[in-house]
């Protein structure tokens, strides 16, 4: 009888693709543009005001609290370009998902998401909230206080909630 073929064990749970895969190769080019383009001289590394100021080029805000977190220095963190791709590509694909999930509640293309949006979403997922609890929660978000999310301001509570 022949031996038992060995199968090599497949880790169990979720895998995790690096952002930077997930991404298409116009996304990755403008990425690696944005980086020469704020590189500093000679250096081949980009500092945490100048990482901010590539990624707003790519229309994306960060707090320099974030750039620090990929690293346990304390002082004069420097960005590589594999480092800056990795994080720029995970921040785009952030503000995708949020940018698609904003369209789908803006059903009618306003622009904002208004309590009309929030009751339809509410009442599409089987939620019984009041109107009042729907005014509340938008009060939350909104941070101009005219009963209206902006993109920004629904991007800002997604990246909080981790969608």
């Amino acid at each position: 009888m022949p031996p038992k073929r060995k199968t090599k064990k497949r880790p169990r749970g979720p895998t995790t693709v690096p952002p930077e895969d997930l991404i298409d190769p116009v996304q990755r080019k403008e990425i690696l543009k944005a980086f020469e383009r704020s590189l500093d001289g000679e250096k081949d590394t980009l500092s945490i005001r100048e990482s901010k100021r590539a990624l707003k080029e790519l229309g994306v805000d960060v707090k320099s609290e974030e750039i620090r977190s990929l690293s346990n220095e304390e002082e004069d963190i420097q960005l590589d370009e594999s480092s800056f791709l990795h994080f720029a590509a995970l921040k785009l694909t952030q503000l995708e998902k949020s940018n698609k999930a904003f369209d789908l509640i803006d059903t009618g293309g306003k622009g904002v998401v208004v309590v009309q949006d929030l009751a339809r979403v509410a009442k599409e997922l089987d939620e019984d909230l009041t109107e009042e609890e729907l005014v509340e929660m938008m009060d939350f978000v909104d941070r101009s206080g005219d009963g209206m999310l902006s993109r920004k301001d629904f991007a800002r509570i997604a990246k909080k909630v981790h969608l």
